[in-house]
């Protein structure tokens, strides 16, 4: 329809677009709109389009067709053809969800209109809102669980329905259960979860909470749902416990305490009765045991007769325990019967009875028999039939008993009793206490008594029984030897049978079948045995070869053994037996090394090395003991021996030059080592010495100074001077050879020929006396021994002038000061110049430089400036001149000249006097007086108020000024000055005391101006001026009080208005308006008074009323200058009496007066003072008072009595049965002259008073409780009456801790203060305190102070139950171990004896099990609470398998359970250690070791260490073993037994370790075979056999592994198995080194790695392969080599290159080829001097450079002097280390070295590259440190090196001149600061076979 409209209107416009000549606009605009609710107000929601053909102006518009036109808007804006929609109201989709709009768009004449429909879209802008902000419901405690309970509803207009939640505000979260409820989210219904009880809880407040499905929450709603309560509780009582306590004779019928329950409902309004009943078992009944209740009213009564020591009531402690349930019934219904099915609370009744003493402690039988092992304390006897009891029936003290034993009627301590002391009954229990009183050797039946004996009653009832004790015997003493160790001697190689010793043992017990002894012998090696029977000990070693290999000394000396005696039930003793082997000499001497050999330096005290020879005897004592002679060798005595160390040491230090000549250095010594056997043996060694020579002999100068002179133009190469020295030492050996070089001082201007000594003037070298005159040049001369020696010398060289040097003047400008009053010809300043030369003649002129210059002369002949005319500072203050020198003696150049400024100042001199000048606001005059003197004044005025002192008022500031430079004017003043002060620097004038001008109006002093000079430039000079200071007039003098005036007035009370009272008048000193004075009262009338301000007089101004007031202080001022300031004032206080009349009545504090007063007060007692007031004047009649009683005024006037003049109240006689209350009235009256008075009514009360205590009806109580008894269980009530009546009467009841006995119970027990039932506080416990004793108090409530109080004790006795586990005593039996011994081997053996815990119950009965550890060995037997542990009997322990056992015994009461709980407290843990017995042979690991040495090894090298290779099962001495060789069992292959002879190449100490004892030869081959034995000290032994190979290198492989030496060392074993089972061979590992990668010994090695070396020996023919044959083998198993390259991370494996013999024929080409090497090399020396002349110039500057950090330093170099000549050993600062390291047999020979070895000069003069133009940095060089060194770079080396090595001196420069630019590279690293260069320190090395020199890390700072 809509769109058929729109084509209707299209039709319509085009027909009239047609018809008229306006074509109307095209409108475009959107059909529909979609807008959010919330967008704001004023959003563009929508675009309206439209064109116009004609181009008219179009128009938008909101049409009023649409149905909310009003809710949009277009913008109207003509002309536009775009239009913008916007919201005009904001939108709302609850209230409009869609509407239609129709937007117009005009063109003036056309009109189009288009409808839009606009769709409002919802957005969430509504939380759901509660219809009910509270919602209640109640309901029954019993609704049944998913009961609906109530609907909560939200609405929410956005979205539909919300969702339902509980909340809790204070977590903020959200829940669908909460407590006992659930809701549902969907329909927020509420329904029941859980069973709801009243009882628990009544009211549960739910908070609710909606949430949309935007998460928008609603408001809080919240729900109430109280619970109803409904019958279904059964009664209450008020406590669950109940307690009495009565005597057994209370009568029947008595009630003894009252029970109370109520309805359980507590919600109910009607609540039930409620009946009560005995509980007996299952059934109820009204009466039970001897008791009653009533059902009614829970009354209990006693019901029949009770009887305290009937045995059931005993059994229970007198304490009956019953039960009483009340049962709720309809009201309406009464108690009559008892139904058991109704349910009900029960309650239990505690009642005490207690008892009466009747009873005496009886034993079970009068006469007791037991028996008991003998010698065991401690434990309890063993009765034959039944246990020993004691009982007494009586209760508390009357049944407490205590046990002790006697015999004879004495007490006998060898038993005692448990336990000691008890109550109504005990179970006796006797152990031995003395075990020897039970010795069954000495006594075989003992009798004693038990007495049972009361402890607390008067009476003491004693009873006895009779012990008859049967001694039973044991196996208890074991066999024992006499001595616990025995030593026998005998000789070694004793026969079988000889006897040793015998030992033989004792038995104390009697049977035969426990003394039968047994012998037997453990150890020994199986060399001795005993006999079993007789304990005799004899050698058993079968034949006589087997004991004499068997017992020999040097193998065993003593053998330890262990004698044991068995009896006949297996008890042991033992005995220690040492057979101590005696010595026989049968071995000789034996010296571990074929020859010794050392080294000593003469003049050395000690050997290079310790020499000392050692011998061995394998005897012992003195047949063993060797001592040392030098035999042989030695005819001077040179050397002595240590003759019991075998140390060789010097007797003096040796003369190497002193020896005979053909000795060639060498002693050859014969030493003999002998023992102390008789007869003695011996043997003899010869120790070869060698004597190295020493450079002892420092080269000597011929002369320690040498002089010389040279003109300063010497030229290069002049001869200075010669030096010569000599040396001492050896001609030819270079230990005297000298060479000379200069130390320091030469500057580089001199250089020395090293073997001449000759000194020359170095090339290049230039001279100036001028700079330096003289040269002292330090001069060594070195030998070429080692170390090597030198002296030194000084060289003076001395420089003659030459006239070349300009004066100078010691500096460019001078500056001098002179008085400006200095005289004519006064010397101001002298400007000396220098010149250098020595005949110089200088003169001194001015120069024309300044204006003033004619003020100054000069003298011509020492350049002194003086003055020559007038000086005037104030003209001109600084004067320049300049001064001309000339040296007229010059000879070149010519003139030789120089100038210098100089800068006079002249100095201020003193001469104007200060002139004061004006200094407002002083009034200030300047007159000139005739004799033309200037006067000065100041005028001045200041208040006579001003302030005094520096910091008071200034008067004037007096002020100077002087024309004289930089003066200080200082002031004084000459007069007055007791009045006036200046302050001298800044001249202001103050006063030091005040002014009055009323004594003085005016003042005048003189002040004087002084000028100060700043220096001693002439005296002072002053200047004087007048100061006239004018008094101006203040008011300073108070008015003054005229002397005869008054203080004082009196004025009746009744004085009337204008009365006079009295005149004041004061005067005072100022003038005018200061001097007028006005009166003023102050303060103090009170508005009754005032004052007349003229005349002074004072009048009545009001009423007045002396009993208000009686007396005024008027405060009275008298002021001048009134209403002005500043104003003065005085006061003085006028005093005015207001005198009485009888106007007042006597008035009383209260208008009635109540008092209380106690019965017992009589006449004397003052119950309180009743006074009145009488306002009249005290002291007067007016108001004295007088008191009386009022005649029968009331009930108290026959009774009391007031004091007449004190107002006391007291009783007129004793107040006794008068209480009650009583009245009078009470007259107060003045004695006025016309009297009054006043009265008041009293009340008195008679009081009673508290003169009755509490009484109790007992003494003492005595109760009996278990243990268990519950905690605030009634124990009993405690009643006590008083007689008095109220307060006084009502009895408290308390519980008292006045002392330590009474602690304890105050702690533990509680009495209610009201009723007196005595509770339980905390829980009992037997063992800690078995009895309590409670004391407690009655007290009245009576006032404070006089309340009365009794009190009563309560024992209550604890009766034990077994609550208590055994413990052990941690101090006896520690944790976390306990550690017992027990020897191997032994079966049955006992691990702990009498373990015992401790149980705190009463005859409690111990058990003990193993819990934990080996039961299968162990057994735990137990016996009167007391175990002993021991092995099974045929059981023992092997320490090898186990050392230690740990086994965990548990006490327990439970003898029939094992403990399960694991009680720690309850446990012992045992830590049972095996201790060794020597049952195990020493075994070698392997019965075969092979190892392989070279040749070059030096006896006593290891060759193997076998200790490691043993292995002994047994421990401490019984492992310690000791190695022998076997004798006769060596043998040496046939090749290498030629060669050594009879000698023994190995031996084997007693640690083990086979060590060579020869050194081999270079042609030795074979092998050694031997065995050893290891033994232990018990005989055990084993053997195994040693294959020791001599082997080449050419044997020897080197395999490279990972890791340091120790390191690889560790698989050592590994690594010999893996490769024989690769090559099936023996494989020997020799040696492990530090891997070094060159191969070469001095190289740097590597830490890293390491080389093994192996060699292999063919198992079959014992032969050891080649490098060749074991690398072939091993490259054969290339699959088992490849896994062990991984497996040890080999790097790699290298055959030994075996060192190639000399071949013989060589000798001559070898020369000749080395011949024409040197030649060859000759020609390239030849060749490299001629590079070295092409290049000098390129580094001569980088040699010459290097010197400059020579002058840094301070170390002459004389401590590290080199080998090599001309240089120094190491690298310290001021040497020049070419070499690091000394060239042995390399010197230089003693050839001059060519003078152009250092520079030569090849330019002009001015090309001449001395140090000192070319330092390193341009600046001038200030000193040296006298060093110089001069190197020779060409000289040959010695005739003895070969020619090979002559070529060498072009390699020193080449390396020097390298090492130099490498250095100058890394110039930057120098430590300039320190004056150390970080060079490192060089090496230089000859290899004899190449013919080269290698020079590593060369240096160089001086060349």
């Amino acid at each position: 329809m809509e769109t058929r409209i729109h084509i209707f209107t299209f039709i319509l416009a085009s027909a009239l677009v047609a018809v008229e000549t306006n074509s109307p606009p095209q409108f475009t605009a959107p059909s529909i709109l979609v807008i959010k609710e919330d967008r704001p107000k004023g959003s563009v929601v929508g675009t309206l389009r439209a064109t116009d053909s004609d181009g008219d102006s179009l128009t938008f518009s909101v049409s009023a067709s649409g149905s909310d036109f009003n809710l949009v808007q277009v913008s109207r804006t003509p002309g536009n053809a775009v239009s913008n929609i916007t919201l005009k109201s904001q939108l709302n989709y609850e209230t409009v969800t869609q509407f239609d709009v129709g937007f117009t768009v005009s063109d003036g004449v056309n009109r189009l209109t288009r409808t839009v429909t606009v769709y409002v879209v919802n957005v969430n802008d509504n939380k759901p809102l509660f219809t009910t902000a509270l919602y209640t419901r109640n309901i029954p405690e019993n609704t049944p669980i998913n009961s609906w309970i109530l609907n909560v509803t939200a609405t929410d207009p956005d979205y539909g329905p919300p969702t339902y939640y509980f909340y809790d505000s204070k977590t903020g979260s959200i829940s669908q259960n909460v407590s006992k409820f659930k809701i549902d989210q969907a329909t927020g219904e509420v329904t029941l979860i859980a069973s709801l009880d009243y009882e628990k809880k009544t009211t549960y407040q739910l908070e609710v909470v909606a949430k949309d499905q935007y998460g928008w929450n609603s408001n809080i709603s919240t729900i109430v749902i109280n619970v109803e309560d409904i019958g279904d509780q059964p009664p209450i009582f008020e406590k669950p416990t109940y307690a009495a306590t009565i005597p057994e004779d209370t009568p029947v019928g008595t009630e003894v305490l009252r029970v109370f329950a109520q309805d359980g409902d507590r919600g109910l309004a009607i609540k039930n009765k409620i009946c009560y009943s005995f509980v007996n078992g299952s059934a109820l009944t009204s009466s039970y045991e001897d008791f009653r209740i009533g059902r009614s009213n829970g009354s209990i009564l006693i019901g029949r007769k009770l009887d305290r020591d009937k045995p059931d009531v005993i059994q229970k402690g007198g304490v009956f325990q019953l039960t009483v349930k009340a049962q709720e019934y309809d009201p309406t219904n009464d108690c009559s019967s008892i139904n058991s099915t109704i349910d009900g609370t029960e309650a239990t009744l505690y009642i005490t009875v207690q008892d009466v003493n009747d009873e005496t402690p009886t034993f079970g039988q009068s006469v007791y028999y037991a028996t008991v092992e003998e010698q065991l304390k401690g434990i309890p006897i063993t009765l034959n039939n039944s246990d020993i009891t004691v009982t007494d029936l009586d209760l508390g003290d009357n049944g407490t008993f205590e046990l002790y034993v006697t015999k004879n009627g004495q007490n006998y301590s060898a038993f005692s009793v448990t336990p000691r002391r008890s109550v109504n009954e005990a179970i006796v229990i006797v152990r031995v206490e003395n075990a020897t009183a039970v010795d069954f050797e000495k006594t075989r039946s003992v009798t004693f008594q038990i007495v049972a004996k009361e402890t607390q009653t008067a009476e003491r009832r004693t009873s006895n029984a009779t012990i008859v004790l049967t001694v039973l015997d044991r196996n208890d003493n074991p066999p024992v030897f006499a001595d616990p160790e025995h030593i026998a001697f005998i000789l070694e190689n004793s026969p079988n049978g000889t006897h040793v010793i015998t030992i033989t043992a004792t038995d104390e017990d009697t049977a035969s079948n426990f003394s039968d002894i047994t012998y037997s012998l453990q150890g020994g090696s199986n060399s001795f045995a005993i006999n079993s029977t007789s304990g005799m000990v004899y050698v058993s070693c079968g034949s006589p070869k087997e004991c004499q290999k068997q017992l020999d000394f040097e193998k065993t000396s003593i053998y330890y053994m262990t004698v044991e005696a068995t009896d006949g039930r297996g008890l042991k003793g033992t005995t220690q037996l040492e057979v101590v082997l005696n010595d026989t000499n049968d071995n000789t001497p034996s010296f571990t090394q074929n020859k010794y050999s050392g080294v000593v330096k003469e003049n050395s005290t000690t050997f290079e090395r310790e020499i000392q020879v050692q011998a061995t005897d394998e005897d012992s004592g003195l047949n063993g003991k060797v001592y040392y002679n030098i035999t042989g060798g030695d005819p001077l005595r040179n050397f002595t021996i240590n003759t019991t160390t075998g140390i060789i040491s010097l007797a003096s230090p040796l003369n190497y030059e002193a020896m005979p000549r053909n000795s060639d250095g060498w002693f050859h010594l014969n030493v003999t080592a002998t023992d102390w056997g008789s007869p003695p043996l011996s043997d003899m060694v010869q120790v070869d010495i060698e004597v190295v020579d020493e450079n002892d002999n420092d080269p000597v100068f011929v002369n320690k100074s040498y002089t010389a002179e040279i003109y300063e133009n010497a030229t290069t190469g002049d001869t200075v001077l010669q030096v010569n020295a000599t040396d001492l030492d050896k001609p030819g050996d270079p230990n005297s050879i000298i060479i000379y070089r200069i130390e320091s001082g030469g500057m580089d201007k001199f250089r020395i020929e090293p073997n001449s000594g000759k000194i020359k003037v170095e090339k290049g070298a230039r001279f100036d006396r001028e700079t330096l005159d003289v040269y002292n040049l330090t001069v060594l001369a070195l030998d070429r021994g080692t170390p090597q020696r030198s002296a030194s010398c000084s060289a003076i060289v001395h420089i003659l002038d030459v006239n070349d040097e300009p004066p100078l003047f010691p500096m460019p400008e001078a500056r001098a000061e002179v008085s400006e009053n200095a005289s004519i010809g006064h010397i101001v300043y002298t400007y000396n110049a220098s010149d250098l030369d020595k005949n110089s003649y200088l003169r001194y002129s001015l120069l024309e430089s300044s204006n003033y210059q004619s003020w100054f002369g000069i003298h011509s002949n020492n350049g002194s400036v003086y003055v020559k005319n007038t000086l005037n500072r104030e003209n001109q203050s600084d004067v320049t001149l300049t001064v001309r020198v000339e040296d007229q003696n010059a000879f070149h150049p010519r003139p030789q000249t120089a100038t210098a400024t100089l800068v006079i100042t002249l100095m201020d001199y003193n001469d104007n006097a200060p002139e004061f000048i004006e200094s407002p606001p002083a009034n200030f005059t300047k007159n000139m007086t005739q004799n033309m003197t200037v006067q000065y004044m100041y005028t001045v005025q200041v208040n006579e108020s001003a302030t005094t002192g520096q910091q008071g008022s200034r008067v004037v500031t007096l002020k100077a000024k002087d024309a004289d430079q930089g003066q200080r004017v200082n002031f004084t003043i000459v007069n007055n000055t007791d009045k006036f002060e200046v302050n001298p620097l800044t001249g202001d004038v103050t006063l030091k005391i005040p002014l009055d001008r009323e004594q003085r109006p005016e003042e005048q002093f003189q002040a004087i101006a002084v000028d100060i000079p700043s220096s001693n430039t002439g005296p002072p000079l002053t200047s004087t001026a007048t100061v006239v200071v004018i008094v101006m007039d203040t008011n300073d003098n108070d008015p003054v009080w005229v002397s005869d005036m008054p203080s004082s007035a009196s004025v009746p009370e009744n004085a009337t208005v204008n009365t006079p009272v009295l005149t004041v008048n004061a005067t005072d000193l100022d003038d005018g308006d200061y001097g007028n004075v006005t009166y003023i009262i102050e303060s103090g009338d009170n508005g009754k008074f005032r004052i007349d301000r003229n005349t002074g007089v004072i009048t009545v101004a009001g009423q007045l009323d002396r009993e208000n007031k009686s007396t005024f202080s008027l405060n009275i001022e008298a002021r001048d200058n009134l209403g002005h300031a500043p104003s003065r004032k005085i006061q003085t206080q006028i005093t005015v009496h207001i005198t009485d009349i009888n106007d007042e009545n006597p008035k009383f504090s209260q208008k009635s007066y109540s008092f209380l007063v106690e019965e017992d007060k009589g006449e004397s007692y003052v119950i309180a003072t009743i006074t009145a007031n009488d306002r009249d004047q005290a002291g007067t009649d007016n108001s004295r008072l007088t008191y009386t009683v009022v005649p029968d005024s009331g009930n108290g006037t026959e009774l009391f009595a007031i004091n007449n003049t004190t107002g006391a109240v007291h009783p007129k006689a004793v107040l006794n049965g008068k209480q009650g209350f009583f009245y009078m009235t009470i007259l107060a009256t003045d004695h006025g002259s016309i009297p009054l008075n006043n009265s008041t009514e009293v009340e008195i009360e008679v009081t009673d008073i508290n003169d009755h205590k509490p009484k109790f009806p007992w003494k003492s109580i005595t109760i009996s409780v278990n243990e268990s008894f519950p905690v605030d269980g009634n124990i009993t009530t405690v009643k006590a009456t008083d007689l008095d009546l109220g307060e006084n009467g009502r009895v408290s009841y308390r519980l008292l801790n006045n002392s330590v006995s009474y602690q304890e119970s105050y702690e533990t027990f509680k009495i209610d203060p009201e009723t007196g039932v005595l509770r339980t506080k905390k829980e009992l416990d037997r063992e800690t305190v078995n009895q309590y004793t409670v004391r407690v108090e009655a007290y009245d409530h009576a006032p404070l102070g006089k309340a009365l109080s009794s009190q009563v004790d309560v024992i209550i006795l604890i009766l034990d139950i077994n609550d208590h586990e055994p413990t052990f005593d941690r101090e006896k039996y520690p944790m976390p171990s306990i550690t017992k011994y027990v020897e191997e081997n032994k079966k049955g053996a006992r691990v702990f004896s009498n373990l015992k815990a401790d149980d705190e119950d009463v005859a409690a009965v111990i058990c003990y099990w193993i819990v934990e550890g080996n039961k299968t060995l162990f057994e735990v037997n137990y016996t009167n609470s007391k175990a002993n542990i021991s092995l099974k009997t045929n059981m023992s322990l092997d320490r090898e398998k186990t050392a230690r056992y740990t086994l965990v015994v548990e006490a327990s009461n439970d003898c029939a359970n094992e403990p399960t709980t694991k009680n720690k407290d309850a446990q012992v843990v045992i830590e049972v250690q095996v201790q060794d017995v020597n049952d195990n042979p020493p075994t070698f690991n392997k019965h075969l070791f092979t190892a392989g040495i070279t040749k070059e090894v030096e006896p006593p090298a290891t060759i193997l260490e076998l200790k490691n290779e043993v292995v002994d099962r047994d421990i401490g001495n019984n492992s310690r073993v000791q190695f022998y060789m076997v004798p006769g069992s060596m043998n040496i292959s046939s090749d290498l037994k030629q060669k050594i002879g009879s000698k023994n190449p190995f031996l084997v100490d007693l640690s083990g370790n086979v060590k060579s004892d020869m050194y081999f030869e270079s042609d030795m081959f074979g092998y050694v075979d031997f065995f050893v034995y290891v033994n232990d000290s018990g005989g055990y032994n084993d053997k195994a056999k040693v294959s020791i190979y001599l082997i080449g290198s050419s044997q020897q492989i080197k395999i490279v592994l990972p890791g340091t030496p120790d390191e690889v060392r560790l698989k050592k074993r590994e690594l010999e198995e893996y490769l024989s089972n690769i090559t099936g061979a023996i494989i020997n590992v020799d040696k492990f080194v530090e891997h070094d990668p060159t191969g070469s010994s001095s190289s740097n090695l590597k830490i890293d790695r390491t080389d093994v070396y192996v060699h292999a020996i063919q198992r079959d023919t014992k032969q050891v392969l080649s490098s060749d044959a074991l690398v072939g083998v091993l490259e054969a198993n290339l699959d088992q080599l490849t896994a062990f390259y991984k497996r040890f991370g080999v790097h790699e494996v290298t055959k030994i290159t075996p060192e190639e013999p000399p071949v013989e024929g060589l000798a001559e080409p070898l020369r000749m080829a080395l011949l024409i090497t040197a030649l060859v090399l000759l020609l390239l020396l030849l060749i490299l001097i001629g590079m070295f002349f092409t290049a000098r110039r390129k580094y001569k500057r980088k040699l010459k450079a290097a010197t400059a950090y020579a002058y840094n330093t301070n170390d002459n170099g004389l401590n590290h002097v080199d080998l090599v000549p001309g240089t120094n050993l190491h690298t310290f600062e001021g040497t020049n280390p070419l070499f690091g390291q000394q060239m042995e047999n390399a010197w230089p020979d003693g050839e001059e070295a060519d003078a152009d070895s250092h520079s030569e000069s090849t330019g002009s003069e001015s090309d001449t590259n001395s140090l000192d133009d070319n330092v390193i940095e341009a600046k001038e060089i200030n000193g040296y440190d006298n060093k110089a060194l001069t190197i020779d770079l060409y000289d040959d080396f010695d005739t003895n090196i070969s020619p090979a090595q002559v070529a060498k001196s072009d390699m020193f420069l080449q390396a020097a001149l390298n090492e130099h630019d490498a250095t100058k590279m890394d110039k930057n690293d120098l430590n300039h600061t320190s004056g150390q260069t970080p060079y490192q320190e060089g090496q230089m090395k000859f290899d004899p076979k190449a013919g080269t020199v290698v020079i590593n890390g060369m240096q160089t700072t001086d060349i």
